[in-house]
């Protein structure tokens, strides 16, 4: 068997990576703090290319709650292998049946109950084993769910495939790898794509891809190629309205200095893509006009979207409805501040607390303070999160908010990864700054 470089890790064991921590973890001897959170439903298809028939998963760590909080190894029809309370470290199998892992992929679902957490787990490595090519049909990309993979030398590719939703609907696909690495995203109708027959493409020199389609055709096949390296990646799809792409300007009620612009000109970038990331792709900054001149009422003629205002507070936004965000001083170096604001007037979530420090959503941008939180509430994770005997909030998830406000195509069910994607380059096509 081979090793390759593969990570999976959430909680405060390892330090919370995929998911977010409990903001009202309480420590005790042996179980200190941060914790993974409560009412998660999480799951990871692993993948590799044609041959590649089986994969174990090298297990460094692992607390959860004994009788209730599991992490499930499984491939679709398969015997699965469950994981909870302290099980002993090393390596652990998924079940081979001569199925290539491109076609049927393992699954790794971690899921927590509404009470009790612990310091989590971390999976450290993995290993292939190959066989005969397997040159069936890829597996589907699932929506608002994270495919990982692995690529195991250069001109080693693992394909997919997307049916479109309907008629008018956007669809990305965006492919983080590892640092050092060249790899590859391309997409073709029909028909397996290659570095030299397809129809979109993301393609530059890192392992960093992103491309935004719009319709095109009922069938699209997605090829992730090593150009050069190897290992892990994660390739991630959902769909979106064309509508849902914005450019938004902003300004200024005062003449900011030069580190200012500096700072707002990170601050609306950084604010762009962690927005993206809370919302799963359904909403879309693309681009914000900066201007300069001292004046929210003037930006190109016309009054600003975002205004920063030199004064006290942090921001302040209409809920699903046009008009100016304001943002003040404890957010002009807050990009998940700014993503919050964004969140009310784009994604039409109002704000979630409850009960002075405890949270109605642990899970969500929504809420205060964000902490490692970078994503929107669903129904499972709502209401009851750090304490079940919290008073219920009669406010609805924020997902079901943006599904009244027409501001999604797709709602998850289950809860989607944690990643933030403030690192994220997107090839220059989500949260581009321009200053006037």
């Amino acid at each position: 068997m081979q090793e390759v470089s593969w990570q999976y890790r959430v909680g405060g064991g390892t330090g919370v990576f995929e998911l977010p921590s409990d903001p009202n973890c309480v420590s005790t001897t042996g179980n200190q703090c941060p914790h993974y959170i409560n009412n998660i439903n999480n799951g990871v298809y692993v993948s590799a290319n044609q041959n590649v028939k089986q994969i174990d998963f090298r297990v460094d760590s692992f607390e959860s709650e004994a009788c209730c909080d599991s992490l499930a190894l499984s491939r679709a029809g398969l015997a699965q292998t469950k994981l909870q309370g302290t099980p002993t470290t090393g390596w652990y199998s998924t079940p081979n049946d001569g199925t290539s892992l491109e076609r049927k992929p393992a699954l790794l679902s971690f899921v927590t109950d509404f009470s009790i957490t612990n310091r989590g787990f971390n999976i450290g490595r993995a290993r292939v084993c190959c066989g005969v090519a397997d040159t069936s049909d890829p597996v589907f990309l699932t929506q608002i769910t994270r495919h990982s993979g692995v690529l195991l030398g250069n001109n080693d590719t693992v394909y997919y495939k997307i049916a479109n939703l309907g008629a008018g609907q956007h669809q990305w696909v965006a492919l983080k790898g590892p640092a050092g690495a060249d790899f590859d995203l391309y997409a073709r109708c029909g028909s397996l794509p290659t570095p030299t027959q397809y129809n979109f493409r993301g393609f530059s020199v890192n392992a960093q891809e992103f491309i935004d389609i719009p319709p095109t055709c009922p069938l699209l096949y997605i090829a992730v190629n090593s150009f050069r390296g190897a290992g892990q990646f994660d390739i991630y799809m959902d769909f979106h309205a064309a509508n849902s792409h914005h450019t938004m300007s902003a300004g200024f009620d005062f003449v900011p200095s030069a580190a200012q612009i500096t700072q707002i000109t990170a601050t609306l970038q950084g604010a762009a893509r962690r927005f993206f990331g809370a919302t799963e792709g359904q909403q879309i900054i693309d681009r914000v006009d900066v201007y300069t001149n001292g004046s929210c009422s003037n930006c190109n003629g016309r009054a600003c979207e975002i205004c920063f205002k030199n004064s006290g507070g942090t921001g302040l936004s209409p809920v699903c409805s046009a008009g100016t965000i304001s943002i003040f001083q404890g957010y002009f170096g807050s990009p998940g501040g700014v993503a919050h604001e964004l969140g009310h007037r784009w994604f039409c979530a109002g704000d979630e607390y409850v009960n002075g420090s405890q949270w109605q959503c642990g899970h969500s941008i929504m809420a205060n303070p964000f902490g490692d939180q970078h994503n929107m509430c669903i129904d499972r994770n709502h209401k009851r999160d750090g304490n079940p005997l919290a008073t219920a909030t009669s406010l609805p998830p924020a997902w079901t908010q943006a599904a009244n406000g027409g501001a999604v195509v797709t709602t998850p069910t289950t809860t989607p990864d944690n990643y933030d994607y403030s690192d994220f380059d997107f090839n220059e096509l989500v949260g581009t700054i321009v200053t006037h």
